[in-house]
Parts: C-alpha cells; structure tokens; sequence
C-alpha cells in the first residue's frame, strides 16, 4: 500500500530545488523549471503577474508529475524530517563460507 502524500504549494518549491540536484533525476526534466525561470525573465508584452503565476505553478507541478516517483517520496520524507523508506526487511542469518561448505 503506497504511503503517497500530496505536496503543499509551500513545500514545492524546496522540494523542486532537492530534486535539481538529484542526479537520478533525467537532465531533460530538469529542463523544465529551468525553462520556467527564463520564461520569468522574459518581459512580457502585457504584464500580467496572474499568468507568470500560473505558468510558475503549472512548470513545478509538471516536473513533481513527470519525476521519478520513489525520487520524489524520498525528497519528500527528508522536508519532513523523516527517514526514507528501505522496502521491505528479509530476516535471515549469515553463514561464512567454512560453514556453507560442511
């Protein structure tokens, strides 16, 4: 059963700046935000603050969608101080080599 949570509009942008750094992140994908802040820069024709917000939220939300999910569970978990999950534990016991070959 997935433990998947939402993320708030306050934590999406620290939670895209982890992910940046995250080399199992695709380049292309990182493209995205970045592409976003150079359309930010950009003058507008017509400013307008309510489409550069919308575009803003719209790019974030599109790179969390299309990101490497587990990736983004563990970034997520860390903002929270929590530990990432390991998947599920094997109980087993070691034996050395001596032993197995008795």
């Amino acid at each position: 059963m997935s433990d998947k949570k939402k993320t708030s509009w306050s934590e999406m942008l620290p939670l895209v700046l982890r992910l940046l750094k995250d080399p199992r992140v695709p380049l292309w994908l990182k493209a995205i935000p970045i592409l976003m802040v150079l359309y930010w820069l950009l003058p507008d024709p017509i400013p307008s603050p309510l489409d550069d917000a919308t575009f803003f939220l719209l790019a974030l939300w599109l790179f969390l969608q299309l990101a490497p999910k587990p990736v983004v569970e563990e970034h997520r978990r860390r903002l929270h101080g929590e530990e990432p999950t390991q998947g599920p534990v094997v109980e087993g016991r070691v034996r050395s080599r001596q032993e197995h070959e008795r």
